[in-house]
């Protein structure tokens, strides 16, 4: 159930039933390609939508006009691409309605390998709705790359409590990550991880806290007796 909900301020009774009402007249298929755009969080590109689905392009074609005519999407053109997203954020929670919880993994995690396919040579493009769908995949090692990314993304902007949440969020994945992944490589994440969270925490001004991160970084860098990167942790410290 929390999977469906995206606001804690209940939908009124009146737009759900409008919702159900729209939604009432169409067939399966159609609703499988709402569904697509639910889970898909934000506006997506047509051809992240054709390869998601299970159909071939024409039918799509067929049932987005379905889904036009019962004004449950948009469509807009960006540049080379064309975007289609739901018409309001909160039909999400209608359209999911009476899904398995035990569906919603691969759901979003078809999403989520739809997505590393079309971007692999745009990847940063869409590293945040990767972190975001492969975390709801359960699929660790990819989920904490991707949030590791987009915390790095967000402090090469300048945005520190961003990149921290990310990292935070990386954190908590990282015990299920790293049996997935060689020793040395785990504890040289987990390293730059603390490090990451060092210069995080210093450019927010929470110099203490930045020790404190540096400090966790610099002991695994000795443990693993890796010169570059007790150099690297150490200039933090």
């Amino acid at each position: 159930p929390h999977e469906i909900t995206r606001s804690r301020i209940p939908i009124p009774a009146s737009l759900r039933q409008t919702i159900k009402n729209r939604l009432a007249p169409l067939d399966d298929d159609a609703l499988e390609v709402a569904r697509i755009l639910a889970i898909g969080r934000r506006r997506i590109t047509l051809d992240t939508l054709i390869e998601a689905a299970t159909f071939d392009e024409q039918r799509v074609f067929e049932l987005l006009d379905d889904l036009l005519d019962a004004q449950l999407i948009r469509e807009e053109r960006v540049g080379e691409s064309e975007y289609i997203e739901l018409t309001q954020s909160r039909m999400r929670d209608v359209i999911l309605e009476g899904i398995p919880v035990t569906e919603f993994a691969h759901r979003h995690q078809r999403i989520g390998e739809t997505l590393e396919h079309i971007y692999r040579h745009q990847i940063s493009k869409v590293v945040e709705e990767l972190a975001f769908h492969f975390e709801r995949a359960e699929l660790a090692p990819k989920a904490y790359h991707y949030l590791l990314r987009t915390a790095e993304r967000h402090q090469n902007r300048s945005l520190f409590e961003e990149s921290l949440a990310f990292l935070d969020r990386a954190l908590a994945m990282e015990p299920m990550a790293r049996p997935l992944m060689p020793l040395h490589e785990a504890d040289r994440r987990l390293a730059k991880l603390y490090g990451a969270r060092a210069q995080a925490e210093y450019n927010a001004g929470r110099w203490h806290n930045a020790l404190e991160e540096a400090q966790r970084a610099l002991t695994i860098a000795n443990e693993l007796q890796d010169a570059k990167l007790i150099s690297e942790e150490a200039t933090q410290v």
